[in-house]
């Protein structure tokens, strides 16, 4: 570390940091003040040797946001997470991880949890662990992950609501045409909000009746039969060889589609509540509940299994294929 007289009261630093990256830094003043810059720096890149922690407290979350979905978060391609992140970068974004405290992250998900159940406010406190995480294993920010204290509430999927045909109806008879479109291949097909939005007419298989999924929650292909009904619809809409399907943005859909909720005003009324009634109403017409499985895309079948109860009389169904089996012992 140097300084060097650059005359008219101007001073140049000329220091290496621990990480070995060197740094010139003009000052104003005389010699002294020069000295006294030099000595908090000389000062500051010993404790950055000492206590490596104390280097990265005023790294910004944004920082490590935009470091994960650089490097690791271009897996994450549904719409989903992608809104996640920015509404967490706007909350967070200009915190420092030094003030990014468990108590500030705990009063966030207090305030969400009285607006959103808790496997919504959940997903989000799972991407902000995530990021921290691979932060600290990449050597970009040295503390403890502040995610680790939280007060989590468990998630209840056990009760599943559905659309009734009466609701149905009433959508039909408020959304707008093209928004409509939409709602109805959801019901359909139980597609994600996002998964119908990013459709594109190569991927849609009139011929074979099918639906190719590239784009999914999971980024694993998936696909998904055409119902007759859907692809009455969908050849209506003269067909084309590339291009999007419905022509809509993620937000133009869900700003008309919000606009018809509060219209009707049902109680806990949804675009997500597409997918459950179609899945609802193909166990209640005695589909299977592993093809619904694969349909749906779910990565395990206990997350498929909230809707096993509403299969007309399954078990009694199941139970037939021993029909017979211990007969001979009862005689």
């Amino acid at each position: 570390m140097s300084i060097k007289d650059l005359r008219n009261g101007r001073y140049l630093i000329d220091y290496t940091d621990s990480m070995n990256k060197r740094h010139r830094i003009k000052v104003w003043g005389n010699k002294r003040t020069a000295k006294e810059k030099e000595t908090r720096l000389r000062e500051q890149a010993e404790e950055e040797i000492m206590f490596p922690e104390r280097k990265t407290q005023n790294v910004t979350y944004q920082q490590l946001s935009d470091y994960y979905f650089k490097l690791y978060g271009y897996k994450l391609r549904s719409h989903t997470w992608q809104n996640m992140r920015k509404r967490l970068d706007n909350r967070f974004g200009s915190y420092t991880m030094k003030d990014l405290t468990s108590e500030v992250l705990q009063a966030y998900y207090n305030e969400l949890r009285t607006k959103r159940k808790p496997a919504t406010v959940n997903r989000l406190m799972t991407l902000i662990k995530a990021i921290i995480n691979y932060s600290i294993k990449h050597k970009q920010y040295c503390g403890t992950n502040p995610c680790v204290c939280l007060d989590i509430d468990p998630e209840d999927n056990k009760e599943t609501r559905y659309l009734s045909k009466a609701e149905i109806k009433l959508l039909k008879e408020n959304c707008r045409p093209d928004v409509w479109r939409v709602v109805f291949c959801a019901l359909c097909t139980g597609m994600r909000r996002g998964e119908i939005l990013s459709l594109e007419w190569q991927n849609v298989d009139l011929v074979n009746d099918n639906i190719t999924l590239l784009k999914t929650k999971s980024n694993k292909k998936r696909e998904i039969p055409i119902l007759p009904e859907l692809k009455e619809m969908l050849l209506s809409m003269k067909p084309k060889t590339r291009g999007s399907v419905f022509g809509l943005t993620e937000d133009a859909f869900m700003c008309s589609f919000r606009r018809t909720l509060k219209k009707l005003n049902i109680p806990g009324l949804h675009m997500h509540l597409t997918r459950h009634s179609f899945a609802s109403y193909f166990m209640m017409n005695g589909g299977k509940i592993t093809d619904l499985q694969q349909i749906l895309g779910h990565s395990s079948l206990a997350l498929t299994q909230r809707y096993s109860h509403l299969s007309k009389d399954h078990l009694q169904q199941g139970i037939q294929v021993m029909k017979g089996t211990f007969g001979s012992f009862n005689s």
